[in-house]
């Protein structure tokens, strides 16, 4: 009797931990969606930069030295998590979509613009 119970509680403590892995699968793949909407959204700004900076004339010396301006701010190490406060509920809607300018507030459904320039940090 007491090897089935021990047996039991090694079935139970599988089946919890098989349903933990399930959790930090589930994580995971959150994290890895919100990593590629990101990464598209970076891909889609910086095409449409890359468009318009010849018709500008802006130049590839102008572009490195703002880049080494932004670095020395440590901006690449740390940056920061923008989001807009949403105008129908007032919530934070963080930028996480594969839209190029506009996010959904998760509460309410209102679609919020979504500009890297003006964004609250």
């Amino acid at each position: 009797m007491a090897g089935y119970k021990r047996v039991t509680r090694d079935v139970r403590q599988i089946v919890n931990e098989r349903a933990t892995v399930r959790r930090h699968d589930s994580m995971i793949t959150d994290k890895k969606r919100e990593v590629d909407a990101k990464r598209t959204k970076v891909k889609i700004m910086t095409l449409t930069l890359l468009e318009l900076m010849p018709e500008l004339g802006i130049t590839r010396e102008d572009i490195e030295s703002k880049m080494k301006e932004i670095e020395k701010r440590g901006w690449a190490i740390n940056p920061p998590s923008y989001y807009r406060l949403c105008p129908k509920c007032g919530r934070k809607v963080f930028d996480y979509t594969e839209k190029a300018f506009e996010a959904t507030c998760m509460y309410c459904g209102q679609i919020v613009p979504m500009y890297p320039g003006d964004a609250i940090e």
